[in-house]
C-alpha cells in the first residue's frame, strides 16, 4: 500500500524514468530507422509514442507495452480531451513553441510536460 504522500508526489518522475529508459534503449532502431530517411527529412521527423504503464499496489509504475501507432480519440470524450492536451504538448514541442493557454498568455493548459527529445535524452 502506499505509505506516504510522497509515493504520489514522485509518482511522475518515476513514469518519466521508465520512458527515458525506454527510449535510450531503443535509440539505435529508432537512429537506423531515420537513417532510412531521405537526408532532408532526417531532422524534420517525429514520432509519437503510447507508453502504456501500470501501477503496482505500492504506485511503482510497470511498463505494459509501447505503441508506435497509438489511436487517438477512441475512449470517447474523457479521451479525446486528454488526445488534445497531448497533442498540443506534441506540437509545443515540435514547434517548440507553447500552444496559448485559456486566458491567452502563452501558458500551456494541458496536463502533459515536454519530456525531452531524443538527441537530449
Amino acid at each position: 500500500q502506499c505509505q506516504s504522500c510522497s509515493d504520489l508526489e514522485d509518482l511522475w518522475p518515476r513514469i518519466r524514468r521508465l520512458v527515458v529508459d525506454v527510449l535510450q534503449a531503443a535509440r539505435p532502431r529508432i537512429g537506423a530507422a531515420v537513417a532510412e530517411l531521405p537526408s532532408d527529412a532526417q531532422r524534420r521527423c517525429f514520432e509519437l509514442f503510447d507508453f502504456d504503464v501500470l501501477l503496482d499496489e505500492s504506485l511503482r509504475p510497470w511498463l505494459c507495452e509501447v505503441n508506435s501507432l497509438p489511436s487517438l480519440g477512441i475512449g470517447g470524450l474523457e479521451d479525446l480531451e486528454v488526445d488534445r492536451d497531448m497533442l498540443s504538448c506534441l506540437f509545443a514541442v515540435v514547434f517548440e513553441a507553447l500552444p496559448e493557454g485559456p486566458g491567452g498568455s502563452g501558458e500551456s493548459g494541458h496536463r502533459f510536460e515536454p519530456l525531452e527529445t531524443l538527441e537530449t535524452v
